[in-house]
C-alpha cells in the first residue's frame, strides 16, 4: 500500500510541507508531492488524482478551505480521502473542515507517530472503499450483462410465440406483424417511453397466442359463431395471458382473470410482462362491455387499449374465414364512431393523426408472400 500511494501535501509553509513530507517519507511512503498554493492544486489534482491529499488550513488563511471545499463538491466524499493540518487552537477550523468532507486531522508540531498512524488509517479505509467500490462495478456489469441474456432469451421466446400464432391462424397471414407496427406508432404517438413502445412492438404481435388453445373448427368456421362457440374463442385471452406467467408457482390455471392481471404484473421480465397484459386486456373495452374482466376506461391497461385498436383497425382491412374485408375509408369510419365506447378516445385522435403511415405499413406488409420482417 505505502509503495503505491500518491499523496499530496498542500501547505503554504515550506518548512512545514518538508517535515510531512520527510516523516511520512521515513514511514515508508515514496510517492509525495508538495505544492504551495491551494488555487493551484485542484487543477493537479484533476489530472493525477491522489489516493490521499494533506491541506493546511487555519484561521489566519482560508485557501485551504476553499480548496477543500472545492474537492468535496467536484467529487463524492467516499471517493477522495483529505486530512487536514491544523494549529492547536484551531476547533473551529476543524468542526468546518469536518463539515465539508475531511476524513481526519492531524495537530502542528507534527508527532511522527500520529501523522503516520493517521495517514496508515485514512490511505487503508479508502483503498478498502476502492476495492468494493471495484468489486461492485465488475459485479454491477455482470448483472447487466445477465439481465441482456435474459432479454434477448425472452424476446427469442416471443418469436418463437408468434410464429406459432401465425402458423395456427394462417388466414391472418402478417396480421400479428401489422399489429405490433401499429401498436407501436400509436405508443409513441400518445407519448409512452421508447423503452415501452420497444416492449409493445415486441409484444403485440402475441395478443391472439392464446388462439393455440381454441379448436380449429371454430377458429377457422366460416360463418358466425355460436354463443357458446364464441364463450370457447373469449378463453383465448386468458390461455395466452397465463402462457406468459413464467416460473409462477405461485398462481392456479384457470383463475379468475383479475387474479391473472394481478401475477402478470408480478413478472419480472418487462417484456413478459408487456406480453401478458396484452394478451389478457386486448379485448377489453372502454366502456366496460369487453372481456375477459369488464374493465372501464383507465382501468384498462394502456397497453391492451393500444393493441385493442390495432388489432380491430387490421381485422376490419383484412380478409377473415367468416367476412370479407372492409374498404379503407369504411375501416377509419367505424373505429371513428367506436370512439368512447370500445376504444379510448385519445388513442384514436392519435390513430387519425397515422392513418397515411399505417397504410404504408399495410401495403408494405400486406398479406401476400413476403420476405418483410422487424421481429
Amino acid at each position: 500500500m505505502k509503495e503505491s500511494a500518491n499523496i499530496l501535501i498542500v501547505d503554504d509553509n515550506s518548512l512545514n510541507r518538508k517535515i510531512a513530507s520527510m516523516v511520512l517519507g521515513a514511514g515508508g511512503y515514496s510517492n509525495i508531492m508538495e505544492m504551495s498554493n491551494p488555487a493551484d492544486a485542484f487543477g493537479w489534482i484533476e489530472n493525477n488524482q491522489p489516493d490521499l491529499i494533506l491541506i493546511d488550513v487555519s484561521i489566519q488563511s482560508t485557501d485551504g478551505l476553499k480548496l477543500l471545499e472545492g474537492l468535496c463538491k467536484r467529487y463524492d466524499k467516499d471517493n477522495i480521502a483529505i486530512i487536514v493540518l491544523t494549529s492547536v487552537g484551531d476547533i473551529e477550523i476543524r468542526r468546518k473542515a469536518f463539515e465539508l468532507g475531511a476524513r481526519d486531522f492531524v495537530i502542528r508540531p507534527f508527532d511522527t507517530y500520529e501523522l503516520t498512524a493517521r495517514v496508515d488509517t485514512v490511505l487503508r479505509l479508502k483503498m478498502d472503499h476502492d476495492k468494493i467500490r471495484h468489486e461492485n462495478r465488475i459485479l454491477t456489469d455482470k448483472v447487466a450483462q445477465r439481465n441482456e441474456q435474459l432479454k434477448l432469451s425472452n424476446l427469442g421466446l416471443i418469436k418463437g410465440l408468434g410464429r406459432a400464432a401465425e402458423l395456427k391462424d394462417n388466414d391472418t397471414g402478417q396480421h400479428v406483424m401489422r399489429v405490433g407496427l401499429y401498436s407501436s406508432i400509436l405508443a409513441d404517438g400518445v407519448g409512452l417511453s421508447q423503452e415501452q413502445v420497444n416492449y409493445i412492438l415486441q409484444a403485440a404481435p402475441m395478443h391472439d397466442i392464446g388462439k393455440i388453445g381454441v379448436p380449429d373448427g371454430i377458429l377457422l368456421k366460416p360463418a358466425k359463431l355460436t354463443d357458446e362457440e364464441f364463450k370457447i374463442v373469449q378463453k383465448h385471452c386468458q390461455i395466452g395471458a397465463e402462457i406468459f406467467l413464467v416460473n409462477d408457482i405461485s398462481y392456479i390455471a384457470n383463475s379468475h382473470p383479475l387474479k391473472t392481471l394481478e401475477h402478470i404484473y408480478r413478472q419480472d421480465s418487462d417484456l413478459l410482462r408487456t406480453a401478458g397484459i396484452i394478451a389478457l386486456t386486448h379485448h377489453e373495452k372502454w366502456d366496460g362491455t369487453g372481456y375477459p374482466i369488464g374493465l372501464k376506461g383507465e382501468e384498462i391497461p394502456i397497453e391492451g387499449r393500444i393493441t385493442a385498436l390495432a388489432d380491430v383497425y387490421d381485422a376490419l382491412n383484412t380478409k377473415r374465414p367468416y367476412k370479407d374485408k372492409y374498404p379503407l375509408e369504411r375501416c377509419f369510419e367505424i373505429i371513428k364512431e367506436l370512439s368512447g365506447t370500445h376504444f379510448d378516445p385519445r388513442i384514436v385522435d392519435e390513430f387519425c393523426n397515422f392513418i397515411e403511415i399505417l397504410f404504408q405499413i399495410q401495403k408494405i406488409y400486406s398479406d401476400s408472400p413476403s420476405l418483410h420482417s422487424v421481429f
